[in-house]
């Protein structure tokens, strides 16, 4: 069983008893000041921008100062 979900020393685990039958999930504990992240509109803005840094698209800066002077 611990091959087969693919188990670690340390995993967080459901453990929910259904019609008489025990079912194990792995899961994964996000704390609630990160809960933020994982929001839709936050995982899709975060991809555009991957997709934006695969394309080129994106504008390195020597200082945040300049970045700043450009938006001005």
């Amino acid at each position: 069983m611990v091959k087969a979900l693919r188990l670690k020393n340390g995993d967080d685990l459901e453990i929910e008893i259904k019609r008489g039958r025990v079912i194990i999930t792995p899961i994964t504990v996000i704390p609630k000041d990160e809960i933020w992240a994982w929001k839709p509109e936050i995982r899709a803005a975060i991809e555009e921008g991957r997709k934006e840094a695969r394309e080129g698209k994106l504008k390195a800066y020597a200082s945040v100062d300049e970045m700043w002077d450009e938006m001005e």
